[in-house]
Protein backbone atom coordinates (compact mmCIF):
# COMPACT_ATOMS: atom_id res chain seq x y z
CA UNK A 1 0.00 0.00 0.00
CA UNK A 2 2.96 2.34 0.98
CA UNK A 3 4.29 1.80 -2.35
CA UNK A 4 1.15 2.59 -4.82
CA UNK A 5 0.66 5.66 -1.93
CA UNK A 6 4.69 6.67 -2.95
CA UNK A 7 4.04 6.69 -6.29
CA UNK A 8 1.06 8.64 -6.30
CA UNK A 9 3.23 11.21 -4.56
CA UNK A 10 5.89 11.43 -7.27
CA UNK A 11 3.61 12.04 -9.67
CA UNK A 12 1.48 14.62 -8.25
CA UNK A 13 3.55 16.30 -5.43
CA UNK A 14 6.97 17.77 -7.02
CA UNK A 15 5.40 20.94 -8.71
CA UNK A 16 3.54 21.64 -5.67
CA UNK A 17 6.39 21.42 -3.46
CA UNK A 18 7.64 24.56 -5.62
CA UNK A 19 4.69 26.31 -5.61
CA UNK A 20 4.60 26.04 -2.19
CA UNK A 21 8.12 27.73 -1.95
CA UNK A 22 6.79 30.68 -4.97
CA UNK A 23 3.98 31.11 -2.92
CA UNK A 24 5.68 31.79 0.31
CA UNK A 25 7.88 33.75 -1.53
CA UNK A 26 5.30 36.04 -2.83
CA UNK A 27 3.73 35.91 0.89
CA UNK A 28 7.04 37.32 2.48
CA UNK A 29 6.87 40.20 -0.46
CA UNK A 30 3.78 41.29 0.78
CA UNK A 31 2.22 39.96 -2.63
CA UNK A 32 -0.60 37.83 -3.66
CA UNK A 33 1.37 35.71 -5.68
CA UNK A 34 0.60 33.12 -8.24
CA UNK A 35 -1.95 30.39 -7.26
CA UNK A 36 -0.14 27.26 -5.57
CA UNK A 37 -1.05 25.02 -8.11
CA UNK A 38 -0.08 27.49 -11.10
CA UNK A 39 3.07 25.45 -11.82
CA UNK A 40 0.93 22.62 -13.11
CA UNK A 41 -0.69 24.64 -15.37
CA UNK A 42 2.73 25.80 -16.93
CA UNK A 43 3.75 22.41 -17.25
CA UNK A 44 0.46 21.11 -19.32
CA UNK A 45 1.05 24.37 -21.55
CA UNK A 46 4.69 23.22 -22.29
CA UNK A 47 3.37 20.23 -23.07
CA UNK A 48 1.20 21.48 -26.16
CA UNK A 49 4.05 23.78 -27.18
CA UNK A 50 5.92 23.36 -30.43
CA UNK A 51 9.77 23.47 -29.66
CA UNK A 52 12.72 25.29 -31.03
CA UNK A 53 15.91 23.12 -31.65
CA UNK A 54 19.01 24.82 -32.59
CA UNK A 55 20.78 22.93 -35.76
CA UNK A 56 24.32 23.03 -34.06
CA UNK A 57 23.04 20.20 -30.97
CA UNK A 58 22.91 16.45 -31.64
CA UNK A 59 20.83 13.89 -30.46
CA UNK A 60 22.53 14.00 -26.77
CA UNK A 61 20.65 17.89 -26.36
CA UNK A 62 17.40 16.40 -27.77
CA UNK A 63 17.33 13.10 -24.85
CA UNK A 64 19.18 14.62 -22.17
CA UNK A 65 16.56 16.07 -20.21
CA UNK A 66 14.45 12.67 -20.40
CA UNK A 67 17.20 10.76 -19.42
CA UNK A 68 17.63 13.41 -16.51
CA UNK A 69 14.09 12.49 -15.86
CA UNK A 70 14.28 8.99 -15.68
CA UNK A 71 17.52 8.56 -13.08
CA UNK A 72 15.64 11.16 -10.93
CA UNK A 73 12.63 8.38 -10.96
CA UNK A 74 14.77 5.36 -10.42
CA UNK A 75 16.74 7.07 -8.07
CA UNK A 76 13.30 7.80 -5.86
CA UNK A 77 12.60 3.97 -6.20
CA UNK A 78 15.94 3.65 -4.30
CA UNK A 79 14.93 5.90 -1.18
CA UNK A 80 13.46 4.74 2.05
CA UNK A 81 9.34 5.62 1.37
CA UNK A 82 7.97 7.56 4.27
CA UNK A 83 10.69 5.98 7.17
CA UNK A 84 10.27 2.81 6.08
CA UNK A 85 11.53 0.37 3.16
CA UNK A 86 12.29 1.56 -0.30
CA UNK A 87 10.81 -0.02 -3.45
CA UNK A 88 14.29 -1.47 -5.08
CA UNK A 89 15.08 -2.25 -1.15
CA UNK A 90 18.62 -4.51 -1.77
CA UNK A 91 22.23 -4.01 0.14
CA UNK A 92 24.26 -1.44 -1.28
CA UNK A 93 21.33 0.31 -2.54
CA UNK A 94 22.29 3.78 -1.16
CA UNK A 95 25.53 3.79 -3.47
CA UNK A 96 23.44 2.79 -6.44
CA UNK A 97 21.50 6.09 -5.23
CA UNK A 98 24.64 8.40 -5.21
CA UNK A 99 25.71 7.61 -8.86
CA UNK A 100 21.71 7.90 -10.32
CA UNK A 101 21.85 11.36 -9.31
CA UNK A 102 25.26 11.51 -10.79
CA UNK A 103 24.38 10.38 -14.12
CA UNK A 104 21.50 12.63 -14.22
CA UNK A 105 23.84 15.33 -13.76
CA UNK A 106 26.09 14.12 -16.27
CA UNK A 107 23.81 14.47 -18.68
CA UNK A 108 21.79 17.49 -18.07
CA UNK A 109 25.85 18.92 -18.71
CA UNK A 110 26.07 17.31 -21.34
CA UNK A 111 23.19 18.76 -22.91
CA UNK A 112 24.16 22.12 -22.15
CA UNK A 113 27.47 21.65 -23.54
CA UNK A 114 26.08 20.38 -26.99
CA UNK A 115 24.86 23.42 -27.50
CA UNK A 116 27.84 25.23 -28.05
CA UNK A 117 26.53 27.94 -26.29
CA UNK A 118 29.58 30.26 -23.87
CA UNK A 119 26.44 31.03 -21.00
CA UNK A 120 25.34 27.10 -20.79
CA UNK A 121 29.39 25.81 -20.67
CA UNK A 122 29.82 28.31 -18.23
CA UNK A 123 26.69 27.29 -16.20
CA UNK A 124 27.82 23.77 -16.49
CA UNK A 125 31.42 24.32 -15.30
CA UNK A 126 29.57 26.35 -12.20
CA UNK A 127 27.21 23.13 -11.77
CA UNK A 128 30.65 20.57 -11.89
CA UNK A 129 32.49 22.44 -9.61
CA UNK A 130 29.67 22.70 -6.74
CA UNK A 131 28.69 18.86 -7.48
CA UNK A 132 32.07 18.02 -6.52
CA UNK A 133 32.02 19.60 -2.91
CA UNK A 134 28.40 18.58 -2.35
CA UNK A 135 28.97 14.75 -3.95
CA UNK A 136 31.98 13.78 -0.87
CA UNK A 137 29.28 15.12 1.87
CA UNK A 138 26.91 12.76 0.77
CA UNK A 139 29.20 9.86 0.36
CA UNK A 140 30.50 10.81 4.05
CA UNK A 141 26.96 10.51 5.70
CA UNK A 142 26.05 7.42 4.33
CA UNK A 143 29.17 6.28 4.93
CA UNK A 144 29.35 6.73 8.15
CA UNK A 145 25.85 5.46 9.20
CA UNK A 146 27.00 2.32 7.25
CA UNK A 147 29.62 1.84 9.79
CA UNK A 148 27.19 2.31 12.41
CA UNK A 149 25.13 0.00 10.84
CA UNK A 150 25.32 -3.70 12.12
CA UNK A 151 23.16 -5.32 9.90
CA UNK A 152 22.87 -5.68 6.49
CA UNK A 153 23.45 -2.07 4.55
CA UNK A 154 20.36 -1.18 3.01
CA UNK A 155 19.02 2.53 2.48
CA UNK A 156 16.45 1.47 4.93
CA UNK A 157 19.04 0.27 7.91
CA UNK A 158 21.48 3.15 7.59
CA UNK A 159 18.83 5.38 8.84
CA UNK A 160 16.95 3.05 11.96
CA UNK A 161 20.61 3.31 12.90
CA UNK A 162 20.40 6.85 14.10
CA UNK A 163 16.85 6.21 15.76
CA UNK A 164 16.31 7.88 19.39
CA UNK A 165 19.68 9.76 18.57
CA UNK A 166 19.08 13.64 18.66
CA UNK A 167 23.22 14.46 18.04
CA UNK A 168 23.41 12.38 14.51
CA UNK A 169 20.04 13.28 13.54
CA UNK A 170 20.12 16.75 13.49
CA UNK A 171 23.82 16.77 12.12
CA UNK A 172 22.32 14.53 9.41
CA UNK A 173 19.30 16.83 8.75
CA UNK A 174 21.67 20.26 8.48
CA UNK A 175 24.24 18.34 6.01
CA UNK A 176 21.15 16.82 3.50
CA UNK A 177 19.81 20.34 4.20
CA UNK A 178 22.67 22.06 2.73
CA UNK A 179 22.98 19.31 -0.40
CA UNK A 180 19.44 20.07 -0.70
CA UNK A 181 20.14 23.58 -1.59
CA UNK A 182 23.34 22.91 -3.87
CA UNK A 183 21.55 20.01 -5.47
CA UNK A 184 18.31 21.70 -6.28
CA UNK A 185 19.93 25.13 -7.14
CA UNK A 186 18.09 26.96 -4.66
CA UNK A 187 19.00 30.24 -2.63
CA UNK A 188 21.72 30.72 -1.54
CA UNK A 189 23.67 28.77 -3.98
CA UNK A 190 21.66 29.79 -7.49
CA UNK A 191 18.37 32.00 -7.26
CA UNK A 192 15.83 30.10 -10.29
CA UNK A 193 14.24 33.49 -10.92
CA UNK A 194 16.86 35.01 -11.87
CA UNK A 195 17.65 35.77 -15.51
CA UNK A 196 21.20 37.46 -15.81
CA UNK A 197 23.19 34.39 -17.25
CA UNK A 198 26.58 35.59 -15.55
CA UNK A 199 25.40 34.79 -12.28
CA UNK A 200 23.21 31.95 -13.14
CA UNK A 201 24.09 28.31 -12.53
CA UNK A 202 21.29 25.52 -13.07
CA UNK A 203 18.99 28.13 -15.35
CA UNK A 204 21.63 29.11 -17.77
CA UNK A 205 22.22 25.10 -18.57
CA UNK A 206 18.49 24.76 -19.69
CA UNK A 207 18.26 28.20 -21.46
CA UNK A 208 17.77 26.38 -25.13
CA UNK A 209 15.06 24.20 -23.99
CA UNK A 210 11.75 24.55 -25.08
CA UNK A 211 7.92 22.78 -25.09
CA UNK A 212 8.04 19.08 -23.55
CA UNK A 213 11.80 19.03 -22.92
CA UNK A 214 11.27 22.52 -20.74
CA UNK A 215 8.35 20.65 -19.04
CA UNK A 216 10.51 17.66 -18.16
CA UNK A 217 12.88 19.58 -16.74
CA UNK A 218 10.90 21.96 -14.80
CA UNK A 219 9.15 18.58 -13.22
CA UNK A 220 12.61 16.82 -12.83
CA UNK A 221 13.34 19.98 -10.17
CA UNK A 222 10.67 19.26 -8.24
CA UNK A 223 11.33 15.75 -8.39
CA UNK A 224 14.83 16.22 -6.94
CA UNK A 225 13.19 18.65 -4.21
CA UNK A 226 10.84 16.30 -3.52
CA UNK A 227 13.95 13.48 -3.33
CA UNK A 228 16.13 15.07 -0.64
CA UNK A 229 12.95 16.58 1.26
CA UNK A 230 12.20 13.02 1.34
CA UNK A 231 15.35 12.04 2.75
CA UNK A 232 15.71 14.27 5.67
CA UNK A 233 11.74 13.02 6.49
CA UNK A 234 12.56 9.67 6.89
CA UNK A 235 15.41 10.64 9.58
CA UNK A 236 13.06 12.68 11.37
CA UNK A 237 10.44 9.66 11.10
CA UNK A 238 12.64 6.99 11.80
CA UNK A 239 14.65 9.47 14.98
CA UNK A 240 11.07 10.15 16.51
CA UNK A 241 9.41 6.50 16.08
CA UNK A 242 6.55 7.40 14.34
CA UNK A 243 4.76 4.67 13.62
CA UNK A 244 1.22 6.14 13.39
CA UNK A 245 -0.54 8.13 10.55
CA UNK A 246 3.09 7.95 8.75
CA UNK A 247 1.68 9.66 5.70
CA UNK A 248 -0.08 12.40 7.20
CA UNK A 249 3.06 13.49 9.09
CA UNK A 250 5.23 12.93 5.59
CA UNK A 251 2.99 15.56 3.58
CA UNK A 252 3.19 18.01 6.84
CA UNK A 253 6.60 17.62 6.54
CA UNK A 254 7.20 17.45 3.15
CA UNK A 255 5.01 21.46 3.15
CA UNK A 256 6.96 22.36 6.35
CA UNK A 257 9.96 22.07 4.24
CA UNK A 258 8.80 24.10 1.33
CA UNK A 259 8.09 26.92 3.51
CA UNK A 260 11.17 26.99 5.27
CA UNK A 261 13.07 26.96 1.99
CA UNK A 262 10.60 30.16 0.95
CA UNK A 263 11.23 31.62 4.06
CA UNK A 264 15.15 31.45 3.50
CA UNK A 265 14.54 32.63 0.04
CA UNK A 266 13.03 35.32 1.61
CA UNK A 267 15.49 36.53 3.88
CA UNK A 268 18.90 35.65 2.50
CA UNK A 269 20.48 36.60 -0.99
CA UNK A 270 22.30 34.59 -3.32
CA UNK A 271 25.52 34.55 -2.23
CA UNK A 272 28.88 36.30 -4.21
CA UNK A 273 29.85 33.42 -6.39
CA UNK A 274 33.22 33.32 -4.77
CA UNK A 275 31.45 32.15 -1.83
CA UNK A 276 29.40 29.34 -2.51
CA UNK A 277 32.20 26.08 -2.03
CA UNK A 278 32.46 27.92 1.27
CA UNK A 279 28.96 27.44 1.94
CA UNK A 280 28.79 24.07 0.10
CA UNK A 281 31.96 22.78 2.29
CA UNK A 282 30.32 23.33 5.34
CA UNK A 283 28.36 20.18 4.72
CA UNK A 284 31.54 18.64 4.10
CA UNK A 285 32.85 20.11 7.49
CA UNK A 286 29.45 18.57 9.56
CA UNK A 287 30.09 15.47 8.00
CA UNK A 288 33.40 15.06 9.25
CA UNK A 289 32.18 15.93 12.05
CA UNK A 290 29.52 13.51 12.49
CA UNK A 291 32.47 10.94 11.35
CA UNK A 292 34.51 11.18 14.06
CA UNK A 293 31.22 11.29 16.50
CA UNK A 294 30.24 7.94 15.69
CA UNK A 295 34.08 6.90 15.55
CA UNK A 296 34.32 7.90 19.27
CA UNK A 297 31.23 6.19 20.24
Amino acid sequence: MNEFIFIIILITLPLLLLGIINKTKAFMAGKQGAPIIQLYYDFFKLLRKSQVISRTTSIIFKYAPAISLSCLIFSALLMPIMGSKSILNFQGNFILFCYILGLNRFFMILGALDTGSGFEGMGANREITFSVVAEPAMFMLLGSLAFLNKDIATFHNLFITISNSGVFTILSVIILFIILLTETSRVPVDDPKTHLELTMIHEVMVLDYSGIDLALIHFSSGLKMLIFNSLIISLIINSLSITKFIFIHYIILQIVLSVVIGLLESCVSRFRMSHIPQFVFLSISIASILCVLILIL
